[in-house]
């Protein structure tokens, strides 16, 4: 998604965490830090994705904003309202938050019908009854499932069950929504039918969101804004053409998508034009410099994406060339993947409508400068 349709601009933010740290501690007494000082905020109508890696802390910081985890230090608020502050000792318990989340294990009642399980938390609230069997109603047919009210979880799929969670999360009509990984227990078919789904219901109902995922394709196709999670750090944010073909780091490059790399030290700081000159195994290049800090003498990763790069069998004249050998040729539907040997390099080339070159072919390597990026090394103890 690249616009924010229906994001107000006038209104306070859904979702405002300052300096938030959170801490767990081992068994051996070793201080684990789930969340390190975080700031972050969620606009109203915004679908924000927390993005990283198995034990980076999305899902922790998740549940400090539901109320399930408690930080160590920092703020909270909701809709303007703080709901944790450790400097006044205020911790407003979940169910006073007024927000709605759907789990990774979709948390049904078994011995619930799907009527009930949704109806559940109209019914902690003191809603009439009547106005329950509306409410809920309502939300199965917007889910697509009106059917099934009658039916037990342990009658329904995967993808029946996680609707009847999506259904019980939007029929309280909070304006905050969270989901911790709701799409990871459904086949492929399945769940991207269900972010199809999932897209359409937060536009038609306006609620904002805030999405854990490690998967980077759902984290694209859903965000207005990616937080790029690594170690309790928020590192990047942005929206999701930004972050992909702008990262600041080669984690990010890495997290985000596939992309070629190379390192390099910078020769020369960058200039006004904002490029840098970075010295790497196949020569000097040019790129694009994701810190205006960079130093001379610095280490970087210089990254570039499979699909900018073109091959040719004939020497062109682009600033950025290297001749090479097909290592590997795919036809993946969809696109054509080269593997070309430059030096002790192997670099991705990817292609939509163009044919496999043999294998063993000398070819030539080419792309353009706005397609090259320095960026920074977070752990220079990564391969």
């Amino acid at each position: 998604m690249s616009t924010q349709a229906g994001v107000a601009g006038d209104k306070p933010n859904i979702v405002e965490v300052r300096r938030l740290i959170k801490h767990f501690y081992r068994e051996d007494k070793t201080v684990v830090p789930a969340i390190d000082n975080v700031d972050l905020e969620v606009h109203p109508g915004e679908f924000v994705v927390l993005l990283g890696p198995s034990g980076c802390g999305k899902t922790t910081l998740l549940r400090c904003i539901a109320g399930l985890e408690k930080p160590d230090t920092g703020s909270i608020q909701i809709q303007g309202k703080k709901v944790f502050d450790s400097s006044l000792g205020l911790v407003v318990p979940p169910e006073r938050r007024n927000i709605s989340m759907i789990f990774q294990s979709y948390a049904l009642w078994p011995h619930m019908s799907a009527f009930d399980n949704i109806a559940y938390p109209l019914r902690s609230r003191n809603v009439t009854r009547a106005s329950i069997a509306e409410r809920v109603h309502g939300a199965l047919k917007l889910v697509g499932i009106p059917e099934l009210a009658g039916q037990f979880p342990a009658q329904m799929s995967g993808g029946q069950q996680q609707r009847i969670a999506l259904a019980r999360a939007i029929v309280s009509n909070d304006d905050l929504v969270l989901f911790d990984e709701p799409l990871s227990n459904v086949d492929a078919k399945v769940r991207e039918q269900l972010r199809i789904e999932l897209l359409e219901m937060q536009r038609k109902l306006g609620f904002s969101a805030l999405y854990v995922t490690h998967d980077q394709t759902e984290a694209m196709a859903l965000a207005h804004r990616v937080a790029i999670i690594r170690l309790g750090k928020v590192v990047q944010i942005g929206s999701p053409r930004d972050v992909y073909e702008r990262p600041n780091s080669r984690y990010v490059a890495r997290f985000v998508g596939t992309t070629n790399e190379l390192k390099g030290t910078v020769v020369s700081a960058p200039g006004s034009d904002g490029t840098v000159r970075v010295a790497t195994e196949l020569g000097e290049v040019v790129a694009i410099a994701a810190n205006p800090a960079f130093k001379t003498g610095e280490t970087v990763a210089v990254v570039i994406r499979p699909e900018r790069c073109t091959l040719s069998s004939t020497e062109p004249t682009a600033p950025i060339r290297w001749q090479g050998t097909i290592d590997a040729a795919l036809f993946l539907g969809s696109h054509t993947e080269h593997v070309v040997r430059i030096g002790e390099r192997a670099f991705l080339e990817w292609g939509v409508g163009s044919e496999l070159r043999e294998v063993g072919a000398r070819v030539w390597l080419t792309v353009a400068p706005e397609h090259v990026r320095a960026v920074t090394i977070l752990d220079p103890t990564e391969k």
